[in-house]
């Protein structure tokens, strides 16, 4: 059994290891990670077995729209975001966010199926999240630097919004526009995917507006 929730202060010291293990140079410092999950728990969800093992997890960090344009630009990377850079659901400008998706991870000796599940399970999680924010129109942007990134670079059918060549990180931007009704057709393909009961999806401490 595994379940998918916001991390606790414990659970962010297991995404940390993780996530400085396959990404080192190119994501957030430790201090950074400590000080945006206090900002706002819920940019963050982790997968943690039975055991309180973080086994995958993802980031997403709504950001101020002038913020998310010089990103995109190549002005900022993922090292660069900071508290000041973003928007939580309680902002009353929220309603203006961009979306950037920091990192999709599913860590662990898992076979195809259980590692697929697992991953179409942060997804749903995610998908769930957006759902509940209640946004008519959310763009979203990316950077794939791992097999699991393209596959959500699929999934979403996000193009090329930025060339690694006009960017100073090297790494091209993808992108496109969350609609409703992009979010109940892939919560529906996103269901297909999860066997019943094998991960608990635990929304707790996930605002709703």
């Amino acid at each position: 059994m595994f379940t998918c929730k916001v991390p606790t202060a414990n659970d962010i010291h297991g995404l940390i290891a993780i996530e400085h293990r396959l990404f080192e140079g190119i994501s957030l410092s430790e201090r950074r990670i400590l000080e945006v999950h206090e900002f706002c728990p819920e940019f963050f969800c982790v997968l943690r077995d039975d055991n309180a093992n973080i086994v995958g997890y993802s980031s997403v960090f709504t950001m101020k729209p002038e913020e998310a344009s010089r990103f995109i630009a190549g002005e900022l990377s993922e090292p660069d975001l900071a508290p000041d850079l973003l928007l939580t659901p309680s902002d009353a400008n929220f309603c203006t966010t961009h979306a950037y998706v920091g990192s999709v991870v599913i860590d662990g000796d898992f076979n195809i199926l259980t590692r697929s599940a697992l991953l179409a399970s942060l997804l749903s999680w995610r998908m769930t999240q957006m759902t509940r924010l209640a946004l008519r129109r959310l763009p979203v942007f990316m950077m794939s630097a791992s097999e699991q990134g393209s596959q959500l670079v699929r999934f979403i059918g996000a193009r090329t919004i930025a060339d690694g060549a006009e960017r100073g990180d090297g790494m091209a931007i993808y992108g496109r526009t969350i609609t409703p009704g992009f979010l109940n057709r892939a919560n529906k393909a996103l269901r297909r995917c999860l066997s019943s009961g094998f991960v608990k999806m635990d929304f707790a401490n996930c605002h709703e507006r």
